[in-house]
């Protein structure tokens, strides 16, 4: 029976009713905690204690830090749910020392948690994630973070807020299935509390801005598709782009070319296709069909011709509505130097002059913004692209700037940059670009980080 909460009422007059629910009232000494009924319930506490650091009391789970430091030593441990997708992991955490503890949710009743927020050393956080993942910025001490962890059929959803902010998407996988799952918070050396635990029976997804997997009869384009990557409900955007089209159910671009260029030199910040190079002319390795963008007055001539490619026509694009959201697709690059990626906070699909831009080209990937027309390079980072390899594009307000962070194959490329261009900052067009038709894309995905408060909904889990 579903535990019914009495502190607070749903919008519409409902109550929740809770899978699980510990929020740590009554006083228990170390070494008293195993076994023992959550509170208010329901639930039953699992406990891994050897030097009896993990107590009870003042309406806290206590942690603190063993004389041999292990994963899951003091750990603590709620009763084992079946999978399913809309699940809600909800959890509290203040940390009194930069060190190692884990909380989310497990497959198992030791050693670290498998999935959710992990504490580390140095103020980072990690969005842990079937044991990796990718780092998610920094953590202060002594300070409240409310975390929501949403399972999927395969894979999670990560929320973070603190007492004064929004809640925000910070990561999703599609990785780990497992068919038993336990709330659970695991400790690594660490000084640090909880002020509960808690699992609603309700299940709730969040809803992307757009999605899309390109399945669908050849041709046009057309739009995104209505139902999410969990068959959530989700908006339909055409996507602009006359020269993208959809081919055995992928996304395929054969931008404009200009006329074959023989003589002059290249301008600065356009885009090329090659037709003819002598070893290294452009680049090192150059050769025909490579595309890229000038970086430099390099010469042309009869043995070094381009087409410059009509910048326009490289890009499909929507209104996403919003600046701050997370994108992601899958990037299938052929042979030779090409690039394929993402678009955001771009002005114009017609003329586009500002924007961010991140991409791959086989070997890199690449963060760049581009004001007026003039790009500058934020990010560049050698990581080799296989196909269907993942490349991402997170982004936030900080105040009047942007807060950038690019991911390639699930791992941070580069630092977090800040953007803080008025020509970028407030643009809201978003999508994709690709250089050549033999490149393809598969599965673009468009959430809301969730700056404007669109997942408040999850506030009243932790009230």
């Amino acid at each position: 029976m579903a535990y019914i909460g009495a502190k607070r009422a749903l919008l519409g007059g409902k109550k929740i009713r809770w899978l699980l629910r510990d929020d740590f009232s009554g006083i228990l000494a170390a070494g008293a905690v195993h076994g023992t009924k959550a509170t208010p319930g329901p639930g039953t506490r699992d406990v891994d204690d050897t030097d009896s650091k993990l107590t009870i009391g003042s309406g806290w789970l206590n942690l603190e830090p063993n004389t041999t430091p292990a994963h899951g030593d003091p750990g603590y441990w709620l009763d084992a749910m079946t999978r399913v997708a809309g699940r809600i992991i909800v959890s509290h955490l203040n940390m009194s020392d930069v060190k190692r503890t884990t909380v989310g949710f497990d497959v198992n009743t030791s050693a670290q948690a498998s999935y959710g927020f992990y504490y580390q050393l140095s103020n980072v956080v990690y969005y842990r994630d079937a044991g990796g993942g990718p780092s998610g910025g920094t953590y202060a001490i002594n300070t409240d973070y409310y975390h929501v962890v949403i399972v999927r059929t395969a894979g999670c959803y990560y929320f973070r807020k603190t007492n004064s902010g929004n809640w925000q998407l910070k990561w999703d996988t599609l990785t780990g299935s497992d068919a038993t799952i336990y709330p659970a918070i695991t400790n690594y050396g660490a000084t640090s509390k909880s002020s509960f635990v808690r699992v609603p029976e309700q299940l709730w997804l969040p809803t992307p801005l757009a999605y899309d997997t390109f399945t669908r009869a050849n041709g046009a384009i057309g739009s995104t598709e209505a139902a999410g990557p969990d068959g959530q409900i989700s908006p339909v955007r055409p996507w602009t782009g006359a020269t993208w089209t959809i081919a055995s159910n992928v996304a395929v671009n054969t931008p404009t070319l200009g006329a074959t260029l023989d003589s002059g030199t290249l301008t600065i910040g356009a885009w090329y296709q090659i037709v003819a190079s002598e070893e290294n002319h452009f680049f090192t390795g150059s050769a025909a069909d490579d595309c890229f963008r000038a970086a430099a007055e390099t010469a042309l001539d009869a043995s070094n011709t381009v087409k410059q490619i009509t910048l326009a026509t490289m890009f499909a694009t929507f209104d996403g509505g919003i600046t701050g959201t997370l994108s992601s697709e899958a990037v299938t690059l052929s042979t030779g130097v090409q690039a394929e990626g993402l678009i955001t906070n771009l002005d114009s699909a017609s003329s586009p002059a500002n924007f961010l831009i991140a991409w791959h080209d086989g070997a890199n990937a690449h963060l760049d913004k581009c004001v007026g027309g003039v790009y500058t390079s934020l990010v560049n980072v050698a990581s080799a692209n296989s196909a269907g390899d993942i490349l991402r594009l997170h982004s936030y307000r900080d105040g009047a700037d942007l807060k950038i962070d690019l991911y390639h194959k699930f791992v941070k490329m580069g630092t977090e940059q800040t953007v803080s261009d008025a020509g970028i900052i407030d643009n809201t067009l978003c999508g994709i670009m690709s250089t050549n038709p033999s490149n393809s894309l598969d599965t673009f995905q468009l959430f809301a980080k969730g700056d404007e408060g669109q997942y408040s909904v999850l506030n009243k889990f932790t009230r």
